[in-house]
Formats: C-alpha cells, sequence, structure tokens
C-alpha cells in the first residue's frame, strides 16, 4: 500500500515506497519553485489522471474502471511533491517507454529527464503489449491534433465566458477549470510522448547518416511554435505594429513563473512587459523573431536534404516520413501547454476574486491566505481553524524554499540548504569561487541540446521581471525558463539551465532561435556568476568559465 501524506496539515509533502526512482528533470518547468497548496491541488491531480489517460489512449497501461491515480501508487502516479519540490515518477514514465515499440529506457532517461545512466531495476524494453499498441496509438496519433485544437476551443470559451471574474461563481468555475486542465493535460500528454519518439527517431537517423548530434540543428524551425508567436508578437508591440491589448487577448494568461497561481500574469500586470519591450526596441531588424523563425526553417529544409542523401537508399522513405512527422507533431507540446495555463490563469482571477471574498467577510486573514487552502477545502467546507492552518502551511512553505532536493534520487529525498558557490575543475574537484588562480579551467557539464559554440559574458538570472537587463550576445544562465523568458532569450546568444532536457522549453526554444544551448547543468546559477567570461559548448554539453568576474 502507499503511504500517505506525513502532515494532513502539509499538502506540499508526501512519503512513498523506496522503490519508487523520481526527478526534478521538466516538472520545475511547469511547477516553478515551491507551490502554494492551491497551485499543487490542481496541478498535482490533474496532472497525474490526465497523463494517466493518454497513457491509456496510446495502449501502454490497461484501463483501470473507476480508479484514480493515488500520487504515492509507484505503478500509476506520474508526479509527487517532496519538501515543497514537485518530481515526476521515473518508475512510471519508463514502464510507458518500455512498452512502445521505437523507444529505449536509456534514451529516454537521457532525453526526457536530462539523466544519463541505467533505469530503475526491473525495467526493461518490452513489448508484450505491442498487440494493443498497434491498434490504440495510431489513432491517438492521427486525432491528436483534432483533438488538441477541440480542448483549445474549449478553453478559450471558458476563458471568454468567465473573465473578469465574477465573484457569486468563483467556485463553480474554480470546479470547471480544475476538470479542464485535466482534460487540457490528456493530449499534451500524448503530444509529449510522441515528440519524445520522433526525436530519438531523428536522432538515430543523423547516426545512421554519419552525421550524429546533428538532430540539435533538424529539430527547429518548425514553425508555428508558441514561443515564436509570442515573440513575434512582443517584437510588433514594442515597434507599434500591435496595440498591446490585442497581444495580452492572446499572450496575456502567460507571466513569471506562470505554473504558480499566486504570481501574477501578463493580463493582471501588463507593465510586467515594459522591460521587456524596451529591450526589444532596441534591437537591429535582423534579429526580428519571425526573421530568425524563417532562418532556421531553411536551415533545417537543408540539413533535411543532406541527412537523406546520407542515407542508404532503402531507408529515406521511412526516414522523410520521420522528418514530416516531426515537423508537425513537434510544436504540439508547447501549444498544448499554453492551452493548460490559459484555464490556469482563468482559475487564478477567480482564485484572487474569492480570496477577496473570504477575507472581506472575516473568514481569511488576508485575500492572498487563498492560496495556502486547497481545491477540495475551497470547493467544500473550510477548516474550522483555517487561520492557524494558513499560517503552518505558509512557513512550511517558507522553509521548503531555503531548501533543494537532488535532481534524481530513490525513495524520500533528503533535503539540504540551498548549495553556495563552487564550481568544479577538469578533474571534477571542487574549485572555490574567488580564487586569484585556479588548476585549469572550471567547467559545469550539462546536456548538449542546441548546436554552437559561443564565447561570452555570463548573465545570470533568478527572476526574469524587475528590470532585468541581458545585453545583446551575453550568455543567459538560470534555473529554467517557461514563456515569460523569451524576451531574454531573444536577446541572448547562448542559454544555460540548471535543469532540463533535450525536449525542454529552454532547449525547443534555443533551437527555434538558433542559439546555443546547454541544459541539465546542474548548480550553474550557484556556480557562475554574472560577469564570468564563458565558453558555452552546445555541441559538447560543456560551459568553461575562462575568466573569473572581478
Amino acid at each position: 500500500m502507499p503511504a500517505k501524506p506525513a502532515d494532513p496539515g502539509d499538502p506540499l509533502h508526501d512519503t512513498c515506497s523506496p522503490a519508487t526512482m523520481w526527478s526534478a528533470g521538466n516538472v520545475a518547468e511547469a511547477m516553478p519553485g515551491v507551490p502554494t497548496p492551491l497551485s499543487w491541488s490542481i496541478q498535482g491531480p490533474g496532472v497525474n489522471l490526465g497523463a494517466h489517460r493518454a497513457f491509456v489512449d496510446m495502449g501502454v497501461l490497461p484501463t483501470l474502471p473507476g480508479r484514480r491515480p493515488d500520487p504515492l501508487d509507484p505503478d500509476v502516479a506520474n508526479l509527487a511533491i517532496f519538501h515543497g519540490h514537485p518530481v515526476g515518477n521515473v518508475n512510471t514514465v519508463l514502464r510507458v517507454v518500455a512498452a512502445m515499440p521505437g523507444n529505449t529506457v536509456e534514451a529516454v532517461m537521457s532525453q526526457v529527464f536530462g539523466a544519463p545512466g541505467p533505469p530503475p531495476a526491473g525495467i526493461r524494453d518490452t513489448a508484450r503489449r505491442y498487440p494493443v499498441i498497434a491498434v490504440r496509438l495510431p489513432w491517438a496519433v492521427a486525432t491528436l491534433q483534432r483533438r488538441m485544437r477541440a480542448t483549445d476551443a474549449r478553453v478559450r470559451a471558458f476563458r471568454q465566458a468567465n473573465l473578469p471574474a465574477d465573484p457569486t461563481r468563483s467556485r463553480s468555475v474554480l470546479r470547471e477549470g480544475a476538470q479542464l486542465f485535466t482534460a487540457a493535460v490528456r493530449p499534451q500528454a500524448l503530444a509529449t510522448f510522441i515528440g519524445q519518439g520522433l526525436y530519438q527517431q531523428v536522432a538515430a537517423l543523423a547516426t545512421l547518416a554519419g552525421r550524429p548530434g546533428l538532430e540539435r540543428k533538424l529539430i527547429s524551425g518548425y514553425g508555428g511554435v508558441e514561443e515564436t508567436a509570442i515573440a513575434t508578437g512582443l517584437w510588433e508591440v514594442a515597434h507599434g505594429s500591435l496595440p498591446l491589448d490585442r497581444f495580452l487577448a492572446e499572450h496575456g494568461h502567460h507571466g513569471p513563473d506562470e505554473g504558480e497561481l499566486s504570481n501574477a500574469s501578463w493580463r493582471e500586470r501588463p507593465a510586467l512587459l515594459d522591460g521587456t519591450l524596451s529591450a526589444l526596441r532596441e534591437q537591429p531588424p535582423d534579429r526580428h523573431p519571425a526573421q530568425r523563425a524563417l532562418r532556421q526553417s531553411h536551415q533545417r529544409a537543408g540539413l533535411e536534404t543532406e541527412l537523406l542523401a546520407g542515407l542508404p537508399a532503402h531507408r529515406r522513405p521511412s526516414a522523410a516520413l520521420t522528418l514530416r512527422m516531426a515537423r508537425r507533431y513537434l510544436p504540439l507540446r508547447e501549444a498544448g501547454r499554453s492551452t493548460m495555463h490559459r484555464v490556469f490563469d482563468v482559475m487564478r482571477a477567480h482564485a484572487r476574486t474569492l480570496g477577496s471574498t473570504l477575507h472581506g467577510d472575516g473568514t481569511l486573514p488576508d485575500a492572498d491566505a487563498v492560496f495556502h487552502l486547497t481545491l477540495n477545502e475551497l470547493l467544500g467546507t473550510l477548516p474550522p481553524d483555517a487561520t492557524d492552518l494558513i499560517a503552518h502551511r505558509r512557513q512550511r512553505r517558507e522553509h521548503y524554499r531555503t531548501l533543494e532536493i537532488p535532481a534524481q534520487f530513490t525513495g524520500v529525498p533528503e533535503a539540504l540548504p540551498a548549495a553556495g558557490d563552487a564550481v568544479s575543475g577538469r578533474d571534477g574537484a571542487p574549485v572555490e569561487r574567488g580564487l586569484a588562480a585556479v588548476a585549469g579551467t572550471p567547467v559545469v557539464r550539462g546536456l548538449a541540446v542546441a548546436a554552437g559554440t559561443l564565447e561570452g559574458t555570463a548573465r545570470v538570472v533568478r527572476d526574469p521581471t524587475g528590470g532585468v537587463d541581458v545585453r545583446d550576445g551575453e550568455i543567459l544562465v538560470c534555473h529554467t525558463t517557461d514563456p515569460s523568458w523569451i524576451s531574454l532569450m531573444v536577446v541572448a546568444g547562448g542559454l544555460v539551465t540548471d535543469i532540463g532536457s533535450a525536449l525542454s522549453h529552454a532547449a525547443i526554444v534555443a533551437r527555434e532561435l538558433g542559439i546555443p544551448c546547454v541544459v541539465g547543468a546542474e548548480g550553474a546559477t550557484s556556480t557562475i556568476r554574472t560577469g564570468d567570461l564563458l565558453r558555452l559548448d552546445g555541441d559538447a554539453g560543456t560551459v568553461e568559465i575562462i575568466r573569473l568576474a572581478l
């Protein structure tokens, strides 16, 4: 039996089976930092149930009538939370991958979780469910775009009907929003797994053609990528060809760390974009996002021709089909995530409205206290000790924000204080910062995801708001990215993140922009400082610190 949460008053910490492997991986992109209880109570169940339904759609998992995935059940869970940090269940994902033809668990360990290494014990590739998959998966793939368009249409109608927020309907909107969020997760999870399989197949074709690593250039320039549309819209607003209110009508659901309900979206605080718009006004015309996307598209088309020419003749038809499918399906991952955040932003508005109402009648100590209750508590009967419970949860969340957990672990992780400033030399020994000289060049290692090399000055950014000034050509170093970072990424010459994978947001956008990128460079933001001179190698996955900032 799965264990239950250790503290019913603390929904941000679980315990689980010691045999389950977990990974921070891409989870921090969608759920940044330590979520509030309200955010987690929507995202955790929504992702667990929506993703499980996607796995059933693909035929890789059997239908479980009447059973909802328990977040602590290693057989069906996708997410759990430890010491306030959401993590993905490696065992569950690899069981799905092991059942699918054309994938390998080893590749997914690297490409999805950004953690090369052996899979958990007992998980291996198997053909046991191939007959079921042969029936269900083609249909799921063939109908994916239609289903995503239908879900997005439902979400846009929901948004149109419920913004601005009507205080008399806030609870019903939160209930409907949670259901829509789960519905949006389902096709997005399917798009993610299809995309991962296609990325792996393109990488295999590149190796077969004698061009290993070429996938870092081939998986780009597709057009229709959500972040390219955001960047283009911001550029047009900055240069006066698009009114800000029209931009916000389409993209206002985004904002800093948008996976957290208590954070403000661009819709709520358009001033968050002031710094971005000012920086874009200074960019030369050839930095226009649409022009950069077009250049990437032309480059990809040429590389596809080279790849096919380098393959044996009998492999070219199937390879051409794989490349066409990659062009069609890989952009869907980010589009699906945007649909999820459209729902979330409506729920954000109604949570704020409900919080103001409950504070006004004396039920809550302040309006923001609403984010420290769970969805079930808000939709049912509020706890009689709500004020004390909220104070306790606020204290626990602040404590968790001072901690970090390993990027990958088995069982329950040990939480440690946030890392200090230290880097590793070429021999792997720690090199303390501030030394006048070091033996060898300190280097941070990660996963190579976007090709190219660059020497440039580091710009370490922990918050994309607040007047951040990234200068043209600097190497942006951050923990992870979401769509609110696109303005800084457009200006930067290269990108380094603490966490991520080949199909993480940072990797996808870097390839679309044509800038080198290394993700999964654990500890980069604590070991690199603004002003360090870096040598970024997006083919080798290394970030060398060739001169320390004074």
